[in-house]
């Protein structure tokens, strides 16, 4: 009795800290493509179908896999992992039906 009383204290205490007590996150997304450009800020690729181009910002989280920083050159195939994070919300008033 004192174990199960313990456990199920362990567990509540435990629970909202476990991963599946977090915050949903955003829906991930990729793209593919030749890098146009990159610098310190963001990375520019041309997908590979070659009609679109995407700016995307690079954060000090970004990993890098099978190279480093120095290896993401002009030319280089990569596959980008992101997600989208509003950085500003503008509330407009709701249109009134006449």
């Amino acid at each position: 009795m004192k174990k199960t009383i313990l456990s199920l204290t362990l567990l509540a205490l435990l629970l909202p800290v476990s991963p599946l007590a977090a915050a949903p996150q955003a829906k991930k997304y990729q793209v593919t493509g030749i890098v146009l450009a990159v610098d310190e800020a963001k990375i520019t690729v041309k997908t590979v179908r070659g009609d679109e181009t995407w700016e995307i910002n690079r954060s000090a989280e970004m990993k890098i896999n099978g190279g480093d920083a120095k290896d993401i050159k002009v030319g280089a195939k990569v596959t980008i992992y992101y997600s989208m994070q509003a950085a500003k919300v503008d509330l407009k008033a709701a249109a009134t039906e006449e």
